[in-house]
């Protein structure tokens, strides 16, 4: 499943980089595998993963996990791009929205 969303304009009080973003990432229990400038602009690209904590029984026994691909472009669009791993639909649209949440200062 893949969203976007519009990027805030970009604000002295929080700049956008990769330990910023990371952190709020982990704050959510999201795992950060690797991140990165995209050359050779501004561009951000995170690849993640998270553990469904609650929400609706996953489809089959065993836990619910999240691949998470997460591209931010400055004055520009948020990419998020996830592979459910065992996951109900509402499972899915419940983890994206925390993932918004997190990243509100930066994304509209």
């Amino acid at each position: 499943q893949q969203v976007q969303r519009p990027m805030r304009p970009p604000s002295p009080s929080s700049p956008l980089g990769t330990a910023a973003v990371e952190q709020l990432l982990r704050q959510i229990g999201i795992s950060v595998i690797a991140s990165g400038t995209i050359p050779p602009g501004q561009a951000l690209k995170f690849f993640c993963y998270g553990k469904q904590g609650s929400g609706p029984q996953p489809p089959m026994p065993g836990e619910t996990w999240f691949l998470i691909e997460l591209i931010l472009v400055p004055g520009g669009a948020a990419t998020c791009t996830v592979k459910p791993e065992n996951a109900q639909p509402a499972a899915v649209e419940g983890f994206c929205g925390k993932i918004w949440e997190a990243l509100a200062a930066f994304v509209c």
